[in-house]
């Protein structure tokens, strides 16, 4: 969380959303398409650098020619991708939201999986968690490795190792969610089928909803700021940032409006309102606090609707009790100008 070891917990209640069943439809987005066989022709012209500020521009990375693809069996298709996995466990990596980014300390078994997964130039990778029985969680989130860090522990011995770092940093920034379907092999890194899938809310309404919530949110933001101490600027950047976050996918956020540099230059567009709302119902969560398992219900569950419902409530709570704190450190301040 961005307010995490700032101004303590946020939002503490837990997302009790209703997960993704198998029987739940699912939409396959525009340009979610992947390259097959899985080699540096296929991305590099389109890696990180093709980004800018006015937004992510995730998406038009999957702008290129379907692979090869599968049917989920049933009366209504749905497509399934294939995409290389990266999995973490989930007390160490924590959980990854559409849109949102995170550093992700890579350590262990994983390395090998993150050392093949880079030497072949592969910006989109299926991050996914292992749960505390150390199997594989079967939501995760598509992600863009922007940058991998390596690094190893300092060592005791003053002598330099020739050994490898064993340590990866790895900077992600979420795209779309996904469900496991299968699991095809897992050297040198994993590969598995999976299907896309997005929230399936009526926006009817929802508007509303997002500006009550996006008020409730700022209101805790605004009383976490009163209760900063005066020279402690990374709490109050933690705090600036967070603003920035929850304002991103608002009607006129910066987030809004995607682009990339394309063959043939800039190619931009516009979210749709549906898929705007969704990133904002994340961009929200993302800044509260809750346990990481809280947070794989939030990523798998398939409304909007309820994701703006659940930050709000939880923010009530909390909003009274930083109002309490503020009005005490007020009346402490008075009480010692009064002396």
């Amino acid at each position: 969380s961005i307010l995490s070891g700032a101004v303590g917990a946020v939002c503490t209640a837990a997302f009790a959303c209703a997960p993704l069943s198998p029987s739940s439809s699912c939409i396959q987005l525009k340009f979610a398409s992947l390259t097959q066989p899985f080699a540096p022709s296929g991305f590099v012209p389109l890696r990180k650098s093709a980004l800018n500020s006015k937004g992510s521009g995730l998406l038009q990375l999957w702008a290129k020619e379907d692979g090869p693809q599968a049917d989920m069996p049933g009366p209504n298709p749905i497509p399934v991708k294939r995409i290389p996995l990266l999995p973490i466990p989930i007390e160490s990596g924590g959980v990854l939201f559409p849109e949102c980014k995170s550093n992700i300390l890579v350590i262990g078994d994983t390395i090998d999986t993150v050392r093949s997964i880079e030497a072949e130039q592969l910006p989109l990778v299926g991050y996914c968690n292992i749960g505390t029985d150390g199997k594989v969680m079967p939501i995760g989130t598509v992600a863009l490795l922007e940058e991998v860090k390596w690094f190893d522990e300092p060592s005791e011995s003053s002598e330099e190792s020739d050994e490898e770092d064993s340590n990866a940093l790895c900077k992600c920034v979420g795209v779309q969610r996904f469900s496991i379907v299968e699991i095809e092999r897992t050297e040198p890194y994993p590969i598995a089928q999976v299907q896309l899938f997005s929230d399936q809310d009526d926006v009817v309404g929802m508007p509303d909803l997002e500006t009550k919530t996006l008020k409730a949110m700022e209101e805790v933001l605004q009383l976490s700021e009163r209760l900063i101490k005066e020279g402690k600027e990374e709490q109050a950047a933690a705090v600036r940032k967070a603003f920035d976050s929850i304002r991103r996918f608002a009607p006129g956020g910066p987030g809004t409006f995607q682009q990339v540099m394309g063959p043939l230059g800039p190619i931009g567009w516009k979210l749709g309102e549906r898929e705007r709302l969704e990133l904002s119902s994340f961009a929200l969560a993302d800044v509260t606090e809750a346990t990481e398992l809280d947070r794989y219900h939030i990523l798998e569950a398939t409304s909007t609707r309820q994701r703006f419902q659940r930050v709000m409530e939880s923010a009530q709570p909390t909003k009274a009790e930083l109002a309490a704190k503020c009005a005490l450190k007020e009346a402490a301040e008075e009480g010692g100008d009064d002396k």
